[in-house]
């Protein structure tokens, strides 16, 4: 074979090799379209005679994999012999005895056929918890494996792919792990932490990262002989799995910094001790043998069978060895199928709903956010010519025509842009799922978390701001608003508290819910608190709802005592500010003694806004939609002076403060109130009327950045591109009604 030959089948080799490392060995269907394939790929291209028996062989062994015909591991592991070999013979000749072919032509029936391999270098744990290469002298220092490493020497696009990916399964492992808890037995949930912690391995391996390979070995033994159903995991067996995600999390998170920085990784410093632990509770849990009830006790348990029933069938099990025990129950009509359904639910062994999964390709994010730009770009630039055609009189009833079909593939492929942008919030959630658990513990507090509408899509961009928030409002939720076991049962509530996070979509908004069914928040605490931190005027008069928003004040708290959970008054402050970063709001409902809610509305998107734009002074502005409560045409009559300086303008029998656009933002003189139509917008809790000329209309507009060259404008948090080409500016309500009261913040 000529030199290009030889390099394409060791790279098709290779290929063969990667896909053998990350495949799921249980997918069928994966094996067929990539294993089968890519050796029946192999044999089609290679001049090699015994390449293309050995291919063959590996063809065949596949199928019995998905046939059962011959076990996964027992199958697996043929073929990554049979790659061995095919490139060892490749690179070095195969051997000229004879036979040696024939043995390697059929090594999916007999993996112990091969040729002698090179042993594997064994990495085994002394007594001190040290991870040794047992082929090294031993008189030499011992070769703990490497707590550091320079990345630079690694292939950085193999390890940037591999950073996102194991990024990704360690979150998937956290939901996994939670619902493991709940049912310790489901064989599922283990085979989907066994495939986590294998695929970490085989590609950790690849990259000679060896404490991660070493710690994923550990894990995913564990797992094994869990899935195996040797032993039941216990408590604080999944307590000691998720310390191991905890620190595969940190060294993922180490290697991003180094591979972007250049610099060192360094292992966690408590890899090897965790590694220890994780070995000796495998070696606990096989001594102490399976833990969890057969389907045999619990029916007996329940009162279904006699032990002498059951006795019976095991009797009969050695004549049938297929036969399961719940079958042969049922043929004797000694129990009814929902018998046994039940038995194995309680199990946690019953049969799962198929799942289709849905091909995906991975995009850059930057490339994705180019797409979005230009999109941007294309709507506006059709609703620029659209609107000069619409603002003409032209007789063409086809270009009429063309101009509303620019229109609506425009529009279609302005929601399919942003759509790719979407993502659901069950990752977002599933982190919060773990948060709770840890913090439930802490606190010495049954916590019981409920998560509803997961499934609800969100800007990737708002869906990575709003974590922080969430994990803030959360923590006081458990820490503040729950009360202890003993407190809730002197209450008469139930020991276990409520915490429900809840998303769902409300016209062009993202809701998300914070509920607890603690005690709620009281008035004169929190009214008690700020008096004292000078927040407000002891004689000042403020709703419930005004009350409430004053826990957003920056360094408020109402706990009793400082704890590492919360208390220190610094959080639902940059809540707040975050929130509204995101052009979004937080609405709080509460009952004292019966729980609070707190409920987030979000736009969907941050590149696009729905906005009403109004005029003032001479000039367009844009209000965002969810700010705007209602609007109305006031009269004389609903106009109030106070002190002869404050103007106050009648809504649905409320006095609110008025002030007139176009004067906060020093673009003219007060409208008349017969001329103008007021606005009522709402921040923090509070109504405020803005007065304007007209209303122009609502749209959709693309935000954009006024630039460095503009700078900052007070009370203006962007610009958009109207119809006609001209810019307006999108009013930010918080700051403008600050500028309107004097800074004071709508005091």
């Amino acid at each position: 074979m000529s030199d290009a030959d030889v390099r394409k089948e060791l790279e098709k080799i290779e290929e063969i090799s990667a896909a053998l490392v990350l495949i799921d060995p249980t997918d069928n269907q994966a094996l067929a379209v990539g294993i089968h394939t890519k050796f029946q790929e192999l044999h089609d291209c290679s001049e090699d005679e015994v390449v293309r028996a050995v291919a063959l062989g590996c063809i065949s062994t596949v199928e019995k994999i998905v046939f059962k015909e011959v076990t996964i591991d027992d199958g697996m592991k043929a073929m990554g012999d049979a790659l061995t070999v095919m490139r060892r013979g490749i690179m070095y000749g195969h051997p000229e005895e004879g036979g040696a072919e024939e043995e390697v032509i059929n090594i999916d029936l007999d993996a112990d056929d091969l040729p002698p391999l090179p042993p594997p270098v064994p990495l085994k744990q002394d007594s001190e918890g040290f991870f040794v290469d047992e082929t090294a002298p031993e008189a030499g220092p011992k070769a703990s494996f490497r707590t550091r490493l320079d990345v630079t020497t690694l292939d950085a696009v193999l390890l940037g792919e591999f950073i996102a990916e194991a990024a990704e399964h360690l979150l998937n492992a956290d939901d996994a792990l939670l619902r493991l808890e709940a049912a310790p037995a489901d064989v599922d949930i283990i085979n989907e932490l066994f495939r986590v912690f294998h695929t970490i391995k085989g590609v950790a391996g690849f990259l000679s990262l060896d404490g991660i390979q070493a710690l994923a070995h550990s894990t995913e033994s564990l797992m094994d002989k869990a899935r195996e159903k040797v032993f039941v995991l216990t408590r604080t067996a999944v307590d000691l799995i998720f310390s191991a995600v905890d620190v595969f999390k940190r060294d993922v998170d180490a290697l991003k910094v180094a591979l972007e920085t250049s610099t060192e990784y360094v292992v966690h410093e408590a890899m090897e001790q965790l590694i220890a632990s994780v070995d000796a509770m495998l070696k606990n849990l096989l001594r102490g043998g399976a833990g969890g009830s057969k389907l045999g006790e619990i029916l007996i348990d329940d009162g279904k069978v006699t032990s002498e029933e059951i006795s019976s069938v095991l009797d009969e099990q050695v004549r049938r060895p297929d036969a399961k025990v719940g079958e042969i129950l049922v043929e004797r009509g000694v129990v009814t199928p929902q018998d046994v359904a039940q038995a194995l639910d309680k199990q946690g062994v019953s049969g799962k709903t198929a799942v289709i999964v849905k091909e995906s390709v991975k995009v850059d994010t930057e490339k994705l956010d180019k797409l979005v730009d230009m999109i941007g770009e294309l709507v506006i630039t059709e609703a620029m010519v659209t609107g000069e055609l619409e603002g003409r009189e032209f007789q063409s009833t086809t270009l009429g025509a063309n101009a509303r079909q620019l229109r609506k593939i425009t529009r279609q492929l302005q929601e399919i842009g942003l759509s790719m942008r979407m993502m659901s919030l069950k990752a977002t959630f599933n982190k919060m799922a773990r948060l709770i658990r840890d913090l439930g513990r802490k606190a010495g507090k049954e916590i019981n978390f409920v998560t509803i509408g997961e499934d609800t899509e969100l800007d990737k961009s708002v869906i990575e701001h709003i974590s922080d928030p969430l994990v803030h409002m959360l923590r006081n939720s458990a820490d503040h608003g729950l009360e202890t076991p003993d407190d809730r049962e002197a209450a008469g509530k139930p020991r276990v508290g409520t915490v429900t996070l809840k998303a769902y979509q409300k016209g062009g908004s993202i809701c998300i819910e914070i509920q607890d069914d603690g005690k709620g928040l009281n008035r004169n605490a929190i009214l008690k608190k700020a008096i004292e931190k000078g927040i407000v005027d002891p004689n000042s008069q403020l709703t419930d709802n005004e009350v409430n928003y004053l826990i957003f004040a920056p360094g408020f708290s109402t706990a009793a005592q400082v704890t590492d959970i919360s208390g220190r008054g610094v959080g639902m402050d940059v809540v707040r500010k975050n929130v509204e970063t995101l052009r979004g709001r937080i609405e709080i409902r509460s009952k004292l003694g019966v729980g609070t809610t707190f409920v987030i509305h979000l736009p969907l998107t941050l590149a696009i806004m729905d906005g009403m734009v109004v005029c003032a002074g001479g000039e367009r502005y844009i209000l965002p939609t969810f700010s705007v409560v209602e609007n109305f045409r006031p009269t004389a009559e609903d106009l109030t002076d106070v002190m002869g300086a404050q103007k106050m303008v009648m809504c649905h029998g409320q006095l609110l403060p008025l002030y007139c656009l176009a004067e906060v933002m020093g673009r003219g003189t007060s409208v008349s109130i017969e001329d103008g139509i007021v606005m009522v917008v709402e921040d923090a809790g509070k109504r405020t009327g803005l007065l304007v000329n007209k209303i122009i209309g609502q749209q959709q507009t693309v935000i954009k950045k006024l630039g460095e060259g503009v700078g900052k404008i007070n009370g203006v948090s962007g610009g958009a591109i109207m119809p006609d080409g001209k810019v307006s500016l999108i009013i930010d309500i918080a700051e403008t009604i600050k500028i309107a009261t004097g800074g004071r913040g709508g005091e």
